[in-house]
């Protein structure tokens, strides 16, 4: 039990992996996230995408995850 995945904050549209991808732990969250199978697509109310917080951010290495990613 735990978090809901897939689910999403009301008023920033953003999911787990919005906020994971722009934290320390960015790879190992992103990396379980999208094993439980996240959309990567999903874009928030400022219509970025999780890799787009990831670049900005300074994971690069994420991001690319992301983008290559599902």
């Amino acid at each position: 039990k735990g978090a809901d995945a897939k689910g999403m904050n009301a008023r920033s549209g953003q999911t787990l992996l919005h906020v994971a991808a722009q934290r320390t732990a960015a790879a190992a969250l992103a990396e379980l996230l999208l094993e439980r199978g996240i959309d990567v697509t999903i874009r928030d109310r400022f219509g970025k995408m999780a890799a787009d917080y990831a670049a900005a951010a300074g994971h690069s290495h994420v991001a690319q995850r992301l983008r290559s990613g599902r």
